[in-house]
């Protein structure tokens, strides 16, 4: 309402105004009409002129900065500013004009008014920017203020030109006045009209502006205060420095993590905080970068005050205002001990074993491959690299327990350690074993006294917890440079010649040379001819017979394994077996060699009608194979052959540690029929207690024993024992070797049930066998 009020208060004051002015025109002209013969008024009043002016200058300065725009300093401006200096200067003049109208009440006061403000204004308008709402807030008020009390020294001036003059004319000066005043009232009134409208829509842009730029300025202020907040109770270090890199502030993180006081780094150039530990060299490739507009960081050792060490990730920025001057450095340090001691652990376990504490694989490669560059260059010096492993650690595990077995290979490593140089390391490369890194030896031969002695320091007992644990090691060496000039070639030859000496019974050490090598190339060329030979069809069987010694009369055959090689030619079985075995082809080969046999078997049975039997060798591996008893009796249906016609051939090794397993299947294949064989029985760890224990039907007199009869008293010793304790046990035996009549009569008098070798056929194909067994059997006298 009041607002309405307002708005229509100047066209009120309008009308009231020129009812006035009519009024006064009429009276005027009554009389005029009286005073025909008096003359005109003299002049106009110059004192209301020049009034009436500088009101009209303040109020178009006003105008012109509520219409400017936030960074604008127009013309407009300008030159409204100027008409006023020149109107108040006009003013200021020693003119009747301003004489009469300084002379009125308040007048000087409002001039005095009018020049502070253009004085204040003088320097503003020669911006190239100005803040239009600021310039509008601190200037309009006060412009519409003076314009006013300027305009009523112009009513004032207009009053007294009004007053009555005694001279002739006066009237006539008065009506004259009267209408000037009437007409300058109407173009008052309607400037005043324009002008209030001006100024409303002036103000309400203003609050609208002020209401705006209070919001913002209060939604600023609230992200200062949280952004404050946040740089206060930051769990890293915030430092802020000027332009020149000295620390302005720092927050409290700074003093918690390294207990230096706030106040001894303000003022201090960044690189050269207590924290910073920085060289010159460092700090001027840091102010370097930064320089450049470059973010600058790094990861570094520091300590606090009290001289703890801890790590902290420093970054420091630089930063830029609106027109891309640098203004100040940000510096955010955090404490990354937690994550540095996370890398250090992982990179340990990386790189240490967790049960001894000692190089692992990775580390001595690496110091391995070290080693070998320095030894290029050193002055003769050898390097050797010892391949160690452990005996009877199974047992120790087997007897106490893996965790008493750890404690042994911790303190086998900590016997290793004791042995060697400041410059040498002793590594776990797995289970129980370990690698010796020898550096900075005069010779080869100092190299290898070492290795003997170190083998001497196992012969006697390790004490665990008051346990006397005996254990040995097996030793294999290789030098750098001359057996290998990478780590992997030097390892590899230390391992072979470690297989070497546990080849050779263990408990030794042996150098790798170049028959190693060449043995070891042989026997990869060999394993890489021996995977796929199977389904070249490479293999072959050779059967060579057994006869009945009393008569003569074949009873079966031995069927035998033959590689012909198209690279090779013919391999023997004492070269291609053994690696089988290792490589585990020894399964299918072998599951092979019983499907073939078992084939020809039959064959031979309805050919001759006779029960022949036939021994097939097995190795240790195929017998332990979860599949071997169901492929067993699967070869036999399908054949159609009864368990009995098959003897299966194992050797000592299988019975040697069985923890029951091996007495479980050849009970299972007894079921069946099928008669077990002990092959080359003497050689190796023979007993009684596992002929007693283990379901065997046979026992297989290894040729040794066969060769000097009968005139070696101490093989006929020996064969006269085996044949008497496998009578004692009930069990037959096979004698291997035969090759002259004297040794069937002898064997057979002794109680020898069978025999084969030379003198009965050597081992022949197929074919050959088919014919020779077909001669004997008919040339044979009927049992």
């Amino acid at each position: 309402m009041k607002s309405k009020v307002a708005s229509a208060l100047p066209q009120l004051l309008l009308a009231l105004l020129v009812l006035a002015i009519v009024a006064s025109l009429g009276v005027a002209g009554l009389r005029l009409r009286e005073r025909l013969n008096a003359p005109p008024p003299d002049t106009p009043n110059a004192a209301h002129a020049l009034a009436s002016t500088t009101e009209r200058a303040l109020l178009r300065v006003a105008l012109t900065i509520g219409r400017l725009q936030t960074g604008e300093a127009p013309v407009a401006l300008r030159e409204a500013h100027a008409q006023l200096a020149a109107v108040l200067t006009e003013a200021g003049a020693s003119t009747p004009a301003a004489s009469q109208l300084l002379a009125l009440p308040d007048a000087a006061a409002a001039w005095g008014e009018a020049r502070g403000l253009a004085d204040e204004l003088a320097p503003l308008v020669k911006l190239p920017q100005l803040d239009a709402p600021l310039l509008a807030g601190r200037f309009v008020p006060r412009l519409d203020a003076t314009a006013a009390r300027i305009g009523k020294v112009a009513d004032a001036a207009d009053a007294a030109s009004r007053q009555p003059d005694p001279d002739h004319n006066a009237d006539l000066r008065a009506l004259i006045a009267l209408a000037l005043a009437g007409l300058a009232g109407l173009l008052l009134a309607g400037t005043l009209a324009h002008r209030q409208s001006q100024l409303a829509r002036l103000r309400e842009q203003v609050a609208h502006g002020i209401a705006e730029r209070t919001v913002g300025q209060q939604q600023t202020s609230e992200r200062l205060v949280t952004l404050s907040h946040a740089i206060e109770q930051s769990p890293a270090i915030v430092l802020i420095a000027d332009a020149s890199g000295c620390v302005e502030y720092a927050n409290p993180r700074f003093e918690t993590v390294t207990g230096y006081p706030v106040s001894e780094i303000l003022g201090k150039r960044v690189g050269t905080l207590p924290t910073d530990r920085l060289d010159a060299d460092e700090r001027a490739q840091m102010w370097a970068e930064l320089s450049a507009g470059k973010i600058w960081q790094r990861e570094s050792e520091s300590r606090t005050r009290r001289d703890d060490p801890y790590w902290e990730r420093t970054q420091i920025a630089p930063v830029r205002d609106l027109q891309g001057e640098l203004t100040h450095f940000v510096v955010v340090k955090e404490d990354v001990s937690e994550r540095k001691q996370f890398e250090a652990k992982l990179l340990r376990q990386a790189r240490y074993d967790e049960l001894t504490g000692l190089p692992n694989r990775l580390l001595a490669m690496e110091r391995l491959t070290a080693e070998i560059d320095r030894s290029d260059r050193a002055d003769g010096a050898i390097s050797a690299l010892l391949f160690v492993d452990v005996q009877g650690l199974k047992r120790v595990n087997d007897s106490y327990g893996h965790s008493f077995g750890d404690r042994l290979l911790v303190a086998i490593g900590m016997r290793l350690l004791e042995r060697i140089g400041r410059h040498d390391m002793v590594a776990r490369f797995g289970g129980d074993e370990f690698l010796l890194l020898l550096a900075r030896r005069s010779d080869v031969g100092a190299v290898r006294r070492f290795a003997k002695e170190l083998v001497k320091a196992f012969t006697s007992a390790i004490d665990i917890q008051g346990q006397q644990v005996h254990t040995s090691i097996t030793v294999g060496g290789a030098l750098a440079p001359l057996d290998g000039r990478d780590a992997d070639t030097l390892l590899r030859c230390a391992d072979t010649a470690r297989s070497h000496a546990k080849a050779e019974g263990g408990s030794t050490c042996r150098f790798y040379d170049e028959s190693m090598r060449r043995r070891a190339l042989e026997t990869a060329q060999l394993d890489n001819l021996l995977r796929g030979a199977l389904e070249r069809n490479e293999f072959s069987l050779a059967y060579q017979p057994v006869v009945d010694l009393a008569s003569g009369r074949p009873i079966g055959a031995e069927a035998l394994l033959r590689w012909n090689s198209p690279v090779l030619g013919p391999v023997s079985p004492d070269r291609f077996i053994q690696l089988a075995e290792e490589t585990s082809l020894i399964v299918p080969i072998g599951e092979w060699v019983l499907e073939q046999a078992c084939r020809e078997l039959a064959a031979w049975r309805e050919m001759l009608n006779l029960p022949l039997h036939m021994a097939i060798n097995v190795s240790s591996r195929q017998f332990h194979d979860y599949r071997f008893v169901d492929r067993v009796q699967t070869i036999l249906q399908n054949h159609e052959l009864p368990g009995d016609a098959i003897v299966l051939e194992l050797t000592e090794r299988l019975f040697l540690g069985d923890d029951g397993t091996s007495i479980e299947v050849m009970r299972e294949l007894a079921e069946q029929g099928v008669r077990i064989a002990i092959d080359d029985f003497g050689t190796g760890y023979s007993s009684l207690s596992y002929l007693s224990r283990f379901p065997v039907h046979l026992v297989k007199i290894d040729r040794a024993f066969v060769k000097g009869l009968p005139e070696d008293s101490e093989s006929a010793g020996l064969s006269a024992a085996i044949v008497a304790m496998a009578g004692a046990l009930g069990l037959e035996v096979i004698c291997e070797g035969v090759e002259t009549p004297e040794q069937q009569t002898y064997l057979a008098g002794l109680g020898a049930q069978h025999g084969q070798g030379w003198l009965f056929g050597k081992p022949l194909p197929s074919a050959d066998i088919r014919q020779l067994l077909l001669n004997r059997a008919s040339s044979a006298p009927a049992a």
